[in-house]
């Protein structure tokens, strides 16, 4: 069988992620993000975010303009140019800390990024997300942005 997605989805259930990405990144022209950007999509699809080991969630991260974005503004302030690996680090600790999925918030800052940016950033000033001096996330009232 040729289906390159039931192949991904058979070697992610059997543990075999980073087997997939090296695949991937194989390819001429496919890059980390790219590889990334599948795996991450795959894996949400089908709900296989339980079979990657910790040590390769990584790999559910792909770095593009809006995450880095955000990443400078909330995750890796005051670092001009943060490398994507300590991206990916800031994101699966804040998702340890707090019980979400990363692959899930990756999605969700690429989809708000992508569509609207500037009303994302809006809105979380409204919230104090910087958690590692408080430990906690602290919400500002609501405010209409109008």
């Amino acid at each position: 069988d040729r289906n390159v997605v039931k192949y991904t989805v058979e070697k992610v259930k059997a543990g075999r992620v980073m087997q997939v990405y090296e695949e991937l990144d194989r390819i001429r022209q496919v890059g980390d993000k790219v590889a990334c950007f599948y795996l991450r999509d795959v894996v949400s699809l089908f709900e296989l975010e339980g079979y990657v080991p910790p040590e390769h969630r990584r790999l559910l991260l792909p770095i593009d303009t809006w995450v880095k974005k955000f990443a400078k503004e909330y995750l890796v302030e005051g670092t001009k140019d943060p490398k994507d690996d300590e991206i990916k680090q800031k994101i699966l600790k804040v998702c340890d800390d707090y019980g979400v999925s990363p692959a899930k918030l990756d999605q969700g800052i690429w989809y708000a990024g992508f569509n609207s940016y500037n009303v994302l950033i809006e809105i979380l000033k409204q919230v104090d997300i910087n958690v590692a001096n408080s430990g906690m996330i602290r919400l500002i009232p609501y405010r209409d942005l109008s």
